[in-house]
């Protein structure tokens, strides 16, 4: 099944500074804590190095972060 694009017209009218305030507070980091399997807990959870706009660490091309609706997958 193909994965379908956003739906922009589902997001809040500010959503470009939401997400720049997102963005910011993650210091421009990624915020995973091991979840993609990358990075594995020794011996807990440790935070994701990877950073908006560098070069991938753990895989080719450059980091491009988005956001995500952890508990709501719904953008309103």
């Amino acid at each position: 099944m193909p994965i379908k694009p956003e739906n922009r017209k589902r997001y809040p009218s500010d959503w470009k500074a939401i997400r720049a305030r997102i963005l910011e507070r993650a210091q421009g980091r990624c915020e995973c804590q091991g979840e993609c399997g990358l990075h594995q807990p020794k011996p807990l959870p440790r935070r994701c190095d990877e950073r908006h706009g560098e070069p991938a660490k753990w895989a080719k091309g450059r980091i491009v972060l988005t956001i995500a609706h952890l508990a709501d997958p719904s953008p309103e």
